[in-house]
C-alpha cells in the first residue's frame, strides 16, 4: 500500500469526516475533491433502492456508476472515474457499514468498464455504466 493514502485498509469513518479531510461532494456515491487528486467512491446496500448494483466477482469490483433515472452518460463523476489514469487521480474505495459509517477498502483503478440493462430508481431498464475496478499495489 503507498503510504501517502489518507487512510488505512479498514479504517473506519463517518462520511462527514472524510469529507472535513479530503473535500467532495457529500451526498454523491462518485466524489470528486476539487483541491486534490482523489475521486471518492462510495458503495453499500442502500445503493441498491436507487438504482446500484454493486459487487465483487474474484479481485474484481463492479461498481455502478452515477445516475438514479434513464440511461446513464459519461459526464461528471462517471466521466471523472473513467479518466482517471489519463487525469493523474486516484481512486479511493469505501462502503457503508450498518451503522452508517464508512470503511476505507482501499486504491482502486478502472481496468475496464461495459453498458449493461439494469433497473433504475423507478423500476425502469435502463442502459447503466458499469467499472470494473482493481485493487491497487
Amino acid at each position: 500500500m503507498p503510504i501517502d493514502l489518507p487512510f488505512e485498509i479498514g479504517q473506519v469513518l463517518s462520511r462527514k469526516k472524510i469529507h472535513q479531510l479530503l473535500g467532495g461532494q457529500e451526498r454523491n456515491g462518485i466524489s470528486t475533491p476539487v483541491a486534490d487528486s482523489w475521486i471518492l467512491l462510495f458503495t453499500g446496500e442502500r445503493g441498491e433502492k436507487f438504482g446500484y448494483e454493486d459487487s465483487w466477482e474474484g479481485d474484481v469490483f463492479h461498481y455502478t456508476g452515477e445516475g438514479q433515472r434513464g440511461d446513464m452518460q459519461s459526464i461528471r463523476g462517471n466521466k471523472a472515474v473513467r479518466d482517471h489514469k489519463e487525469n493523474g487521480e486516484r481512486i479511493l474505495l469505501f462502503k457503508e457499514r450498518p451503522d452508517h459509517n464508512q470503511e476505507f477498502i482501499g486504491e482502486m483503478a478502472v481496468r475496464g468498464w461495459r453498458n449493461e440493462p439494469q433497473k433504475d430508481m423507478t423500476g425502469k431498464i435502463r442502459q447503466a455504466i458499469v467499472f470494473e475496478l482493481v485493487r491497487v499495489g
